[in-house]
């Protein structure tokens, strides 16, 4: 962990906190990644600690001298104490934390940082409110309704858990002995006896490893990054949690993780840590139980076996058992009668129930009739099935194969829109209350299901009855079924592979081979040429499904003019697919949107609205989470959304200072709001839906009649910006909050204030008023969650657990459960009662950015800037949906002096060489880790590319496409890099205010430069190495000398982010690209403003001079380039059409061609003479081979953005468009 020999550090006031903190982890970790991993928190805690975005805790500063005080203790332990406390101490003066006078004090603070030993990360200020910490996590343990019989078993159990205090426990028998509803009742029966209770079954398996997170995340729902990620580390802390608490652990079907042949108990190869996992709990010292249920015993359970371990062996039900578990239906007989019947079916309750169903049927109930008269059911269980199954109708044996697809509770909605296309669906009530009293399907609280021994019955009926119609050409299941859930959660849509797809191509290549299984398919599509698409059904989408999964060339395949269903094509590469004519109305591909940062639902639960860092706006169908529209709503970040009470509008409010009214029925702007000075951050309809009130950057709280277009109230509320507004559900309080960490209370009516609550100790980022008591909740950028009675204004509770800022808050919307997420990537569910958190997700790869809960569904949806939206089971935390955006931005290009060369880099595509030279132009792609860099540089003097990812440069040789060297310094992310004109050095800037520069030949930082107050987004060097310029969001231009620390001049003029920056050929003149729409030319000798040149469209994102000085390009927000006289500042063309905004353009050094990078990751080219477009340059365009003439089923929304991402709407797929030389 240490890499240094250590002198103590010191604290310099004028360099921040953030910088001291630096160099204090530096000292102690190689980077921030490895600090955030020992501490159990986000690498992006770390980083913004050091920038001083957030608030760092006194806690973590102590860490951090505690473990530079281990690291000297051998040599001067005493003397390295009071250095350390005095340093604290000089560093807590300043920061405003409550100084400390022992060693003793620091170790105690210490320990109150990151990953420690400690009951659930919370605490609760009124100690009133708390409860006793229990977890009962039921899962998909079944509802018992009617349990009779057992009380021996359930005697002899209860009596190892509580009183012989047994670590292990396995139930065995054979299937449908009734192991489940067993151990379900002894598990509520001794809900007195533990506080924690976590039931999973294994039906969906999870390999050990995935089951230990699983069960830490319930007992302590931390994020997941304070847990080991190695199995023997994640074991040791769970055994740590089972001493801790009194857990009751039940996993079910255990076999399910054993392998089927001889000989019987022997793990799949994935599984096999489950032997360790028993062996762990059944050998160490604990005060928990773990009981399983399984059709055969384990391998190496016998070597476990202690008088702390025990075996339970289910035998069959007794004779009074028996009729007591009958009683519903109705039966009669004398005792011999019921003791032969126990004795024919084993007592196997399963099988009682199936027969009885046939008993009553058949019988009226009487026993002895059936056992005189009808042909006994003969035989074990599956041969029971046969004969039940093969007396079922029609629609009762479609139910069922559907509910074995299910694999899980299906609503009786789930299941009418899977029959949409069969004559039965009109009787699917009637069906369902069929095979329930048949015994064959069971009612759940979520829906219905099979009992797992039927389940696995009629999947192998399934594959056999599919082998056969594919190898026959006569599909009936494969045109009624759909094999595989394109909308099914994804561990369930994995199951369907699984234990579906994937069987069914084994048992075709196992009886024909491949070549044949290929031609059967091949022959069965073309079997559906003349019919009518209706009669089709799902057989064309499971067998595209069947072809994906045999990864065989699609072109071979016609599936023109089908219904293509079910099929999920969002993580899938499509070299050649034509789809001309196709419905692809339950068809899943992949969206076009960038990061997402504004979310709302309307309010009948319908319409989902998400917002992008793009100004996108997107609304979405709930129901199969369909696009209907998407449009370029605004020219910057739109930050909040609100739907108004009717449902019939929305408004959206975006950092480009307008705020928007949408008419939702055609997505028609009806209305643009404009008075805000800079970002307007939030919005809310009032109780009429007449009035908005918004907030901004500004500080100033507005009141606007929307249809009037009428600004009623402006208000001064704050010192900086408002982040939230907010307004409570009788429509009486406003509340807003912002920057200066305080919120104010206001009178909705008069817009006088009524109060302040003072409290955090940062940015508050959100707020949401409860729904049915007086209770108002803030978060921000402290971490912290507060909880308000704002009637009285006092503050009632404070939830810690988040390890960054918490950004969105959202209530059910019966207020019991409060969800918050934030930078740290966690979702965290909170109990409204107790103050316990229910559980915690790893939710995103970026900051979590907006939450709700679904109005129509038990679902919680949470977006981000990773650009993805994603549905949680609200109950359990379980994924259910996902949809992923593709980002195909082409953020920074370069081109090489020779114009040999050209470099680009982008949001979801490697770093990519074109080679100019050949014929056809050819990419080059390095690999996949370059994927998301922001900025790229080259040095022909020793061929090397450098490549900005986070906050790290990595160094590449362009011959070998290999990585050299990485330079680590940067404490935020990077967001420009430049080689100096000789190749010497690189300069870079980011979100950490500072400029660094490194020697590129030994990766040591020569220079850094801290003057900017804000992020550092353009810097470039004069052409003759001397000056090195800098713009950023404090609105200036900074010169500096390569060997001096504060800058020669600084250039005031822009009234926003200053984005780009460039030097004239000559190097007397700079050119700089605005958010405020504006191009400004510098004369560098008199600090002046020559020029400026207001662009015609929006903000300005790059610049470029020619080589030959006389032009100057720019783009920006809109999608059109712009070619200026750099001498006169008039336009000279404008080239239009790219697609998307324009984050970078480049000139050839002949002043020939411009490069323009687009947003669906494809390059154009203009030759400059004729300003016409010469070629696109195509990088890796997900449906680059995708034909979509004449389909049905796709709106508009989801058209445009197929065609987007390269999908061709012509005869023939794309064939590529970057021929031809330059």
């Amino acid at each position: 962990m240490f890499h240094q020999p250590l002198t103590l550090p010191s604290f310099d006031p004028d360099d921040g906190l953030g910088a001291f903190l630096g160099d204090l982890r530096s000292w102690v970790f190689r980077s921030k990644k490895e600090a955030a991993r020992y501490f159990g928190v986000a690498h992006t805690t770390i980083m913004r600690y050091e920038q001083d975005q957030i608030r760092c805790p006194p806690s973590y500063i102590a860490a951090l001298a505690t473990l530079i005080w281990e690291h000297l203790a051998n040599h001067q332990p005493i003397e390295a104490q009071q250095q350390l406390l005095r340093l604290l101490n000089v560093v807590f003066q300043h920061s405003g934390f409550k100084p400390l006078s022992t060693w003793t004090e620091v170790v105690d603070l210490a320990s109150h940082y990151g990953k420690r030993p400690a009951p659930p990360n919370i605490r609760i200020q009124s100690p009133a409110q708390s409860a006793p910490y229990t977890v009962y996590d039921w899962g998909e343990a079944p509802d018992i309704q009617h349990f009779v019989g057992r009380s021996t078993e359930l005697t002899q159990l209860t009596t190892w858990v509580t009183h012989d205090r047994c670590r292990v426990i396995a139930v065995l028998g054979l299937g449908g002995m009734g192991k489940t509803t067993l151990i379900t009742t002894l598990a509520q029966m001794l809900k007195p006896d533990v506080t924690v209770i976590i039931w999973r079954s294994l039906n969906r398996p999870l390999s050990a490893n995935e089951y230990l997170l699983d069960c830490l995340y319930r007992i302590e729902p931390n994020p997941p990054d304070a847990y080991p990620t190695d199995f023997q580390q994640r074991l040791n802390c769970f055994i740590m949690y089972l001493t801790r608490y009194r857990c009751l652990l039940i996993l079910d079907n255990f076999e399910s993780l054993l392998r089927s042949d001889y000989p019987a108990g022997q793990y799949h190869q994935q599984y096999r840590e489950y032997a360790e996992l028993l062996a762990a709990i059944s050998q160490r010292r604990h005060q928990s139980c773990i009981i399983i249920t399984s059709r055969e015993k384990p391998v190496g359970f016998n070597h476990i076996q202690s008088d702390t371990t025990r075996i339970l062996t289910l035998t069959g039900l007794a004779e009074h058992e028996t009729q007591l578990l009958l009683q519903p239906y109705h039966l009669h007989g004398d005792e011999p009668s019921w003791q032969q019947l126990t004795t024919q079916y084993t007592g196997n309750p399963l099988t009682l129930k199936l027969v009885a169903q046939s008993i009553q049927a058949l019988c009226a109930g009487d026993i002895a009739a059936f056992l005189l008269h009808q042909q006994p059911l003969v035989g074990d269980i599956r041969t029971i099935l046969h004969q039940q199954l093969s007396r079922l109708s029609e629609h009762e044996q479609e139910v069922m194969y559907w509910l074995s697809i299910e694999r899980q509770p299906t609503t009786i909605a789930t299941l009418k829109a899977n029959l949409v296309r069969s004559p039965w669906q009109h009787v699917l009530l009637e069906t369902l209350e069929s095979l329930v009293r048949r015994s064959l399907i069971e009612q759940h609280n979520a829906g219905f299901r099979l009992h797992s021994v039927i389940l696995e019955y009629l999947n192998v009926c399934l594959i056999d009855q599919l082998v056969q119609e594919i190898r026959h050409q006569r599909p009936h299941l494969l045109i009624r079924h759909a094999l595989l859930k394109a909308d099914a959660i994804t561990i369930i849509r994995e199951q369907q592979r699984q234990a579906i797809i994937q069987p069914l191509i084994q048992h075709l290549l196992l009886i024909d081979g491949r070549d044949q299984t290929i031609r059967s398919l091949q022959a069965l599509l073309a079997t559906f040429h003349p019919r009518p698409m209706p009669e089709m059904g799902y057989a064309p989408g499971n067998i595209l499904n069947l072809c994906l999964e045999l990864q065989t060339d699609l072109q071979q395949f016609d599936f023109r003019f089908k219904p293509i269903w079910q099929v999920n094509l969002q993580d899938r590469a499509i070299a050649t697919l034509d789809l001309t004519g196709c419905d692809l109305s339950q068809t899943h591909f992949i969206p076009s949107f960038g990061g997402l940062i504004a979310l709302a639902q309307s309010p009948d639960g319908n319409l989902l609205a998400s917002a992008s860092v793009y100004g996108e706006l997107l609304i979405w169908h709930t129901h199969q989470f369909k696009l209907c529209w998407s449009i370029p709503a605004h020219h910057d970040w739109v930050r909040a959304l609100a739907f108004s009470p009717t449902g019939h509008h929305l408004a959206s409010a975006s950092d480009d200072g307008a705020i928007k009214i949408w008419n939702l029925p055609d997505g028609q702007c009806i209305q643009t709001l404009s008075d805000h000075i800079g970002r307007v951050l939030s919005i809310t309809f009032d109780m009429t839906g007449q009035y908005v009130f918004s907030g901004g950057e500004d500080g100033d709280l507005r009141v606007w009649d929307w249809q009037d277009n009428r600004l009623i109230a402006r208000v001064h509320a704050h010192d900086d910006w408002i982040c939230s507004v907010a307004l409570s559900h009788d429509g009486q309080t406003l509340a807003s909050a912002g920057k200066d960490h305080r919120i104010h209370l206001w009178n909705s009516t008069n817009y006088q204030r009524q109060g302040t609550l003072d409290g955090h100790q940062g940015t508050v980022w959100s707020l949401v008023f409860s729904p049915n008591e007086p209770i108002l909740i803030s978060a921000g950028s402290d971490c912290t969650i507060h909880i308000w009675d704002y009637v009285h204004q006092r503050l009632t509770t404070t939830l810690l657990g988040h390890h960054d800022a918490v950004l969105t808050l959202c209530l059910s919307s019966d207020g019991a459960y409060l969800a918050s997420g934030g930078a740290d990537r966690h979702i965290r569910l909170w109990d409204m009662t107790s103050g316990n958190p229910h559980y915690t997700i790893n939710a995103h790869h970026h900051w979590v950015r907006g939450l709700l809960f679904s109005h129509t569904t038990h679902d919680l949806i949470s977006i981000s800037s990773d650009r993805s939206l994603r549905v949680w089971e609200a109950t359990s935390g379980r994924l259910r949906h996902q949809i992923q955006g593709h980002d195909g931005l082409i953020w920074n290009l370069v081109i090489s002096p020779d114009d040999g060369y050209l470099m680009s880099c982008g949001e979801q595509q490697p770093v990519t060489i074109w080679n100019l030279r050949e014929e056809p132009i050819r990419a080059y792609g390095l690999s996949n880790e370059t994927q998301h860099c922001k900025a790229i540089a080259y040095t022909s003097h020793a061929h090397l590319l450098a490549i900005a990812k986070e906050q790290t440069i990595h160094l590449w040789h362009l011959q070998d496409k290999q990585p050299t060297m990485r330079l680590t310094d940067a404490r935020g992310w990077v967001r420009a890099i430049s080689f100096s004109p000789d190749g010497q050095f690189i300069a870079a800037c980011g979100e950490d205010h500072t400029l660094y520069i490194w020697d590129r030949t030994t990766g040591h930082v020569t220079h850094s430069y801290r003057g900017h107050h804000g992020w550092v987004w353009s810097l470039a060097w004069s052409p003759d190495g001397r000056y090195l310029a800098s713009g950023g969001d404090d609105h200036t231009i900074r010169i500096w000398r390569h060997d001096q620390a504060t800058p020669l001049a600084i250039l005031t003029g822009h009234t926003n982010s200053i984005w780009a920056i460039t030097f004239s050929p000559d190097g007397q003149r700079i050119v700089s690209g605005c958010d405020d729409h504006t191009i400004r030319i510098w004369d560098i000798t008199t600090q002046e403003c020559q020029q400026i040149i207001t662009n015609p469209e929006g903000q300005v994102w790059t610049v470029d001079w020619t080589h030959h000085g006389q032009w100057i390009a720019t783009g920006g927000s809109s999608p059109n380039v712009y070619v200026w006289d750099a001498t006169t500042g008039q336009q000279m063309q404008c080239l239009s059409g790219h697609v998307g905004r324009v984050r970078s353009v480049r000139f050839s050094h002949d002043g020939v061609y411009l490069f323009c990078g687009n947003g669906n990751a494809t390059i154009s080219v203009w030759h400059l003479p004729t300003g016409t477009k010469a070629q696109t340059l195509a990088i890796n365009q997900p449906y680059a081979g995708l034909t979509i003439t004449a389909t049905t089923g796709l709106t508009a929304a989801q058209r445009n953005s197929l065609e987007w991402l390269g999908a061709s709407t012509s005869s023939m797929p794309n064939e590529g468009n970057n021929h031809g030389s330059l």
